[in-house]
């Protein structure tokens, strides 16, 4: 499967963590407080995808941005920030930026709260 959609509210206003959309096509939605959902949508597959969708699918919004772009994002009541170098001069910069976004993402799962990468 895959993240269709991150941070997003339903027809009835409930608020929803992620939609991941499995290989079969059906839909699953990941309540904000669903550990287990938002383990699976986590374990969606990454490669291909570029770091711009990986901050729209886990719900980041760019806050300002000059020689860093600064996103923030709020998921069950934990607010975090992601800085990203506006022209990155490593070689292994995509890789570095997709680990930084997965261990984030991480600290969601485990509670642990809000760290800035």
């Amino acid at each position: 499967g895959r993240v269709t959609e991150a941070g997003y509210e339903d027809r009835d206003g409930e608020e929803y963590a992620y939609q991941v959309q499995l290989d079969d096509g059906d839909l699953i939605k990941a309540p904000l407080d669903d550990d287990e959902c938002i383990r699976a949508a986590r374990r969606a597959p990454v490669r291909g995808r570029t770091v711009k969708q990986l901050l729209e699918e886990g719900g980041w919004v760019l806050r300002r941005g000059r020689k860093h772009n600064i996103y923030k994002r709020t998921v069950g009541g934990v607010s975090q920030t992601y800085t990203q170098a506006a022209t990155p001069s490593d070689r292994r910069a995509v890789q570095n930026q997709r680990a930084q976004l997965r261990r984030l993402d991480e600290r969601v799962e485990e509670g642990t709260g809000a760290a800035a990468a």
